[in-house]
């Protein structure tokens, strides 16, 4: 190779082989670029952030009511009971309220005497009580049809220590004062929000004697009665939002069964706006009553509304 082609040989070589000096600047260069690209990652995050904040929902929680305030709640309550109405007929707008009506319903109605019915039901029946469906045959009863004739009919669940079962029950009464009779009949006064609170006992009502009837074999109590007060909070759409004991039965499993009643029935629509506080909540006060007796057993006595 001749010595011209040599060199330039030799200057390639040294052109190819990396800088010494140059490495600190080409890592300080390498070092800038990462950081300014965590910036602008950064930068990006927080502007996505601050345009679509991610917020968990306040979570909601029926708070200590002040006298003042449970004042308020009483009289806008009117501190009388509900009483549903058997009667189907057309209301008459001409009949006056009574004065001393405890009760709120459908119609204004004015009795000589009050009494309260011997045969009582959690929900009245509409038109006679129910009867459970027969049992299924068994296998070995498929080939002979005369059997179904002969198994009687399950008396109903409700009417069982209740006189004919073939009656309708009445609205069970907490009032003891009143002398008992063959049906409800009490001074009531109309109300317009009679449906509401219809609603709300008719749905409640029949969850919470399933939960009790499924305690009677398993809980033992003295005879008695045990109340559960609570105080029961929905929002303005109707939207069951919790409860609260304010008078404990004293059985924590009955206490339990009030609260996993209202829990199953997730909404009441169409609350009446007149009912909803300064807040926007609807609150309300119920008693469920079980009465515990030698020889009936659980009598249930729900719900009524305290005010």
């Amino acid at each position: 190779m001749s010595r011209p082609e040599e060199k330039e040989l030799s200057h390639l070589l040294a052109a190819s082989e990396p800088d010494e000096s140059s490495r600190p600047k080409d890592a300080i260069k390498w070092i800038v670029i990462s950081l300014f690209t965590l910036l602008g990652h950064l930068g990006v995050l927080s502007v996505k952030t601050s345009l679509f904040p991610h917020t968990q929902p306040a979570p909601v929680e029926v708070q200590q009511i002040d006298p003042a305030k449970l004042q308020a709640i009483k009289d806008q309550w009117k501190q009388k009971a509900l009483l549903l109405s058997k009667d189907k007929s057309p209301v008459d707008p001409n009949i006056q309220a009574p004065k001393n009506a405890r009760y709120e319903s459908d119609r204004n109605r004015t009795v000589e005497k009050e009494q309260r019915a011997r045969q009582t039901n959690v929900i009245p029946n509409q038109g006679g009580a129910k009867r459970e469906p027969n049992p299924l045959p068994k296998i070995s009863e498929l080939g002979n049809l005369n059997h179904l004739s002969s198994h009687p009919k399950p008396e109903p669940r409700a009417q069982q220590n209740a006189g004919n079962p073939g009656d309708t029950g009445d609205q069970a009464l907490l009032d003891r004062d009143l002398p008992v009779g063959a049906e409800n009949l009490l001074n009531t006064q109309e109300s317009i929000y009679y449906s509401f609170y219809a609603r709300i006992y008719e749905s409640i009502g029949p969850l919470w004697q399933s939960k009790i009837r499924s305690l009677a074999g398993n809980v033992r109590v003295p005879i008695g009665d045990y109340t559960t007060q609570v105080q029961v909070a929905l929002d303005a759409d109707g939207n069951f939002i919790g409860t609260r004991v304010l008078r404990s039965s004293g059985v924590d499993s009955f206490d339990r069964s009030v609260d996993d009643s209202w829990r199953k029935v997730p909404r009441f629509p169409n609350p009446p706006r007149d009912l909803l506080d300064s807040n926007g909540l609807l609150q309300m006060v119920w008693t469920f009553t079980v009465q515990v007796d030698k020889n009936s057993g659980f009598q249930y006595v729900p719900p009524e509304r305290e005010y």
